[in-house]
């Protein structure tokens, strides 16, 4: 005969209560599961979705990309701090004002690694500056950006537009001390207010750019540690001892000119003990391939002391 067993009311309502009480915490577990797993993936789209830098004060126009320009500061400086996360870079197209009719309004474009962004140690800028009415941005070529990356340097890259008469007065912009030196110091006092925190700098230029770059190497010997100079023709030599390290790069079949300007300044330079490298190449009036990797080599031995 099986036994049967009486529950007080009490007990029964005892258990009652305690599943009652165990539903609630099971459905407010679940429902703190699902909320958790919704602010992971806006966090998740956040991180992932966009690049680079916030916005800084512009002239009034400046080109931003498209991320700065549909982006609220705050939600820009989520994109800078996670562009470091996501080894994006920092990538700047700016402008500033200037007396040179001609220039009245001048671009200029900056590049800072990711590995760089917020660095409190100041690290090298290259200035590239193209040939005659180039765009700066077409002279961020694929060596010096890979430097950059590779060995942390940032990079600025102004674009000068060119005037005949203004040549002809010695106030192009080949002729920093008439304008375009002041303009490329605005420059890079704009570019570090949004974040460049450079030290010194290593000029390379083409042409037009690298007679900007020889002149203003002179103008401001103090801020730069190297100056590469390619297919030149500036009529312009060291007249003094300079702590400015430089290379010459020539063609062989480059107007004739540019060749005896490049001795010129390859023989005051030796002559005032200035180290420099000069190097020749099969080319007329041009980069030669392989040049640039010798001018990024140049600038390492720099940088590291080896000259």
């Amino acid at each position: 005969m099986k036994k049967k067993f009486i529950f007080p009311l009490a007990v029964i309502l005892m258990a009652s209560f305690a599943m009652t009480s165990f539903g609630d915490v099971i459905q407010s577990i679940s429902s703190d599961s699902s909320s958790s797993s919704s602010s992971t993936n806006n966090e998740s789209s956040s991180v992932y979705g966009f690049s680079p830098a916030p916005p800084s004060i512009h002239h009034p126009d400046s080109q931003e990309t498209e991320v700065e320009k549909n982006n609220t500061p705050q939600q820009s400086q989520t994109q800078n701090v996670n562009s470091v996360q996501n080894k994006e870079p920092k990538e700047v197209t700016d402008y500033i004002s200037t007396p040179n009719p001609t220039n009245s309004s001048v671009k200029f474009y900056y590049y800072i690694p990711a590995k760089l962004i917020n660095s409190s140690t100041p690290y090298p800028l290259i200035v590239t500056v193209p040939g005659l009415d180039g765009d700066g941005q077409d002279a961020v070529y694929e060596e010096l950006r890979n430097l950059a990356d590779s060995k942390g340097y940032a990079i600025l890259a102004p674009t000068f537009k060119f005037n005949q008469e203004d040549f002809d007065a010695l106030k192009a912009y080949q002729y920093p001390q008439a304008w375009s030196g002041q303009a490329l110091l605005d420059m890079l006092e704009k570019a570090k207010s949004n974040g460049l925190n450079y030290s010194k700098l290593y000029l390379v230029g083409f042409s037009a750019g690298a007679q900007f770059s020889s002149r203003f190497s002179f103008m401001k010997p103090e801020l730069i540690d190297a100056c590469a100079l390619m297919a030149s023709g500036a009529r312009v030599k060291p007249d003094k001892k300079t702590n400015v390290k430089y290379f010459i790069g020539i063609g062989t079949m480059d107007d004739e000119y540019r060749k005896q300007n490049a001795e010129i300044f390859y023989s005051a330079a030796t002559k005032l003990n200035i180290p420099i490298e000069y190097k020749k190449y099969s080319v007329d009036h041009g980069i030669a391939d392989g040049e640039l990797n010798d001018v990024v080599n140049f600038f390492e031995k720099v940088r590291n002391g080896q000259m």
